[in-house]
């Protein structure tokens, strides 16, 4: 399995590479704006990508609209739970604005915005399961999952260095096993500093699926972070996806958009929905 290199430029996060044919800014250094938005147009221009996606506070949002960027997802106190987040883009090819499936996309997320409708007897069914926090003994298994789950996948979780250090510095990971086998997993990715967290890297094997083993690692994760400060959380789901999407909806969390034709996950370029739960709106 490829992925995308990361590199620190300015203080800035910045994601790239042939695999989802595109540069991400992950985190923005705001003093920086102006320098950061020309070395990300030379990158994409020199590498021929044909996406550049950022996640910028709301302080920044006119440099970008002003070099013809566009939004395309919104979260409210995303940054400190008091200034809202955008995610903002530019294409460098027709093409990638419009995604061919956007009709069976729409289809999903209006399907996951309904109410949930799951009778009581139906939700007592679900077997609640231990959820177990990952640790350096977990990784063998956790590559071994995800192998299994995803076909390609934007970052590198199937590289047991990088399992090891994003474990130790700011990603704790989830799991679920039964019977000693680990058969789902998530993470959540916290930004101390601006006190948000992305809720991300959800893997669940074929035979276990559809035993709201994601709804409860997501319900694990909310309340450890609950103990951290951390005000808003957020993730970045498939929007082919009908199980993560009714996930995240029927957790109460916001649809805040979609990025179109944005990130290679499962063998090909695919849009991803965003959705959100603030602190100061949802509990």
């Amino acid at each position: 399995m490829s992925f995308d290199k990361i590199d620190n430029i300015e203080n800035t996060s910045i994601q790239h590479g042939e695999l989802s044919n595109r540069v991400y800014i992950m985190s923005l250094d705001s003093k920086n704006t102006s320098k950061i938005i020309e070395i990300v147009e030379n990158l994409a221009r020199s590498n021929e990508y044909t996406k550049i996606i950022v996640k910028v506070p709301e302080r920044s949002v006119k440099e970008f609209i002003a070099n013809d960027y566009i939004e395309e997802a919104q979260i409210p106190d995303m940054f400190h739970g008091v200034e809202t987040g955008y995610f903002m883009c530019k294409y460098y090819d027709e093409a990638r604005r419009i995604d061919k499936n956007k009709d069976y996309i729409d289809e999903i997320l209006d399907e996951s915005l309904k109410v949930n409708k799951k009778s009581k007897k139906e939700k007592r069914e679900i077997k609640i399961r231990k959820i177990e926090k990952m640790t350096n003994e977990d990784i063998t298994d956790m590559i071994q999952l995800y192998s299994q789950v995803f076909e390609s996948y934007p970052f590198p979780i199937t590289n047991q260095d990088y399992i090891a250090i994003t474990m130790h510095e700011q990603v704790d990971y989830y799991g679920v096993r039964i019977k000693g086998k680990l058969v789902a997993i998530a993470s959540a990715e916290c930004d101390y500093d601006s006190n948000y967290a992305e809720l991300t890297d959800f893997g669940v094997l074929q035979d276990y699926r559809q035993q709201g083993l994601a709804g409860q690692l997501l319900e694990a994760m909310e309340k450890d972070l609950k103990e951290k400060d951390i005000l808003t959380y957020f993730t970045i789901a498939r929007a082919k996806s009908i199980g993560m999407n009714k996930t995240f909806s029927n957790n109460k969390y916001t649809y805040a958009g979609t990025l179109v034709n944005n990130t290679n996950i499962a063998g090909e370029i695919e849009s991803m929905n965003v959705w959100y739960k603030s602190v100061n709106q949802n509990f």
